[in-house]
């Protein structure tokens, strides 16, 4: 036979609610603000505001010095622009990994019934784990890009260097477009957490939903490498609808009564 639940039990019931709720509003702010910064960062470069991106020429010199022009001009480029690199994939990781936490923290607060909850933190630390290696792993670029001097002449270590830049860039460019798919789907899932539970205003819910298609838009735009497709994806996901939702949900469990039903 089943008892009823002690005073001392609910109120230690209430306390590890209520640090869960702390946790969930930490980790909100340090995902939402890091999300912010490294979005701004990302979207200055892609949009050649700090530096203008160099273009492939086809001059009487051959194939072979042409490409080993360009990736001179790339390497000067990123050189100067290094300081956004190094901020944006340090901040990325941390905002990222605070993402995961705080989606365990959010449903372990709101206790779900049923797979959903459960499958929404997979979905969230997957995705996160797998845009924090994305960054670190472009960020190690940093080692060819921070040194001046090199030169297109002689063109074949020039070329070897960009080669080797290049499938560097694009390991990264799929991992980071799986894990805004992977986080769509917990973004997803958090709309459906939120939305069945009556002590989350439903806007939550809905800027959640949203943020999940803003995500599926961003990570298809930049596995298809379209740009305007990628940069409004990213716009709204890593600076509107992402911090909008993990700051919020935040506070809103901070100040809930979640020993509720």
């Amino acid at each position: 036979m089943l008892s009823r639940p002690t005073a001392s039990g609910e109120g230690d019931e209430g306390a590890v609610l209520a640090s869960w709720s702390r946790v969930a509003l930490i980790a909100g702010w340090v995902a939402g603000v890091g999300l912010v910064l490294q979005t701004v960062l990302f979207l200055l470069d892609a949009a050649d505001v700090l530096a203008d991106e160099p273009e492939r020429r086809r001059t009487g010199a051959g194939p072979e010095v042409d490409r080993a022009q360009y990736y001179e001009d790339y390497f000067e480029r990123q050189n100067s622009i290094l300081w956004d690199i190094v901020v944006r994939d340090t901040v990325g990781p941390v905002a990222f990994l605070a993402l995961a936490i705080w989606a365990l923290a959010v449903v372990s607060a709101l206790r779900p019934a049923g797979p959903v909850g459960v499958l929404t933190v997979f979905f969230f630390t997957v995705g996160a784990l797998l845009h924090a290696i994305s960054d670190l792993i472009y960020l190690s670029l940093e080692r060819f890009w921070r040194f001046e001097g090199f030169s297109a002449d002689p063109p074949g270590p020039m070329n070897a260097f960009g080669a080797a830049v290049d499938a560097v860039d694009i390991s990264t460019t799929y991992l980071e477009a799986a894990s805004y798919l992977v986080l769509a789907a917990g973004a997803w899932g958090l709309s459906r957490v939120t939305l069945r539970d009556g002590r989350i205003p439903r806007w939550l819910g809905a800027a959640a939903a949203i943020e999940a298609a803003a995500l599926v838009l961003l990570g298809f735009g930049l596995a298809l490498q379209q740009d305007l497709l990628f940069q409004v994806g990213g716009a709204f996901a890593g600076i509107v609808l992402g911090p909008l939702v993990a700051i919020g949900l935040g506070h809103v469990l901070a100040r809930a009564d979640l020993t509720s039903p």
